[in-house]
């Protein structure tokens, strides 16, 4: 009986093939997590609801947070933040064109 071992050009392939896969299926994930930001978010008021007690402050932050009711600030804060980097960087741009 002869048993037909692949070669190393078709193991090559077949790596090839996987690694692919593996980055297609890390993308798709990524890409589902960007068009929904917040929802690993509505687990958070259970998880911080132990932590804060029965009466704790961090419980009422992660209800807030969770359902939803603050969403629009925590897309707004990193348009925010690159509006001013933005800012920053055509000032020195600027300052530097000043200075020549």
């Amino acid at each position: 009986m002869s048993e037909s071992r692949p070669s190393s050009r078709d193991l090559r392939k077949r790596l090839l093939l996987l690694e692919a896969e593996a980055y297609r299926l890390e993308m798709n994930s990524s890409l589902k997590r960007l068009r929904n930001p917040l929802e690993h978010l509505s687990g958070a008021p259970a998880m911080l609801g132990l932590l804060g007690g029965a009466g704790g402050g961090l419980g009422a932050v992660a209800a807030l947070l969770g359902a939803g009711r603050l969403g629009w600030i925590v897309k707004a804060i990193p348009l925010a933040l690159a509006g001013w980097r933005l800012a920053h960087q055509f000032r020195s741009m600027l300052a530097r064109r000043r200075k020549h």
